[in-house]
Order: C-alpha cells, then structure tokens, then sequence
C-alpha cells in the first residue's frame, strides 16, 4: 500500500471511490482469483493528469 500511497494522489478516483486504498481494496479482491492479468493504457490528459483505463479481456 505504500507504494500506492506513494505513487497516486491522495484524491485519485477509481471505479468511484476516491484514493489509493480503493485501487488497493481492488486488487486485493482480485488476488482471490489466482492467476489475474491486467493490462492498463495510461493516456495524459494535461500535463499533469494521468488515466489509467484497463483494456477489455
């Protein structure tokens, strides 16, 4: 989780919930899974934004 803490903002959104422990609650649910592959597209919106979109399966 620190390295999430880390690497996002504090007010970052994912799948509506805002920060990084909702990408870490996420991920976590997914590892119940076994073997789980994601993969991202990132695009920068203005020079100081970042999107991650997970591509379809």
């Amino acid at each position: 989780l620190g390295f999430v803490r880390d690497m996002e903002a504090p007010d970052v959104v994912f799948n509506s919930e805002y920060g990084p422990e909702a990408i870490m609650q996420h991920w976590c649910f997914m590892d119940w899974f076994g073997d789980v592959n994601v993969e991202l597209k990132w695009e920068a919106t203005d020079g100081e934004s970042l999107v991650g979109s997970q591509l379809p399966a």
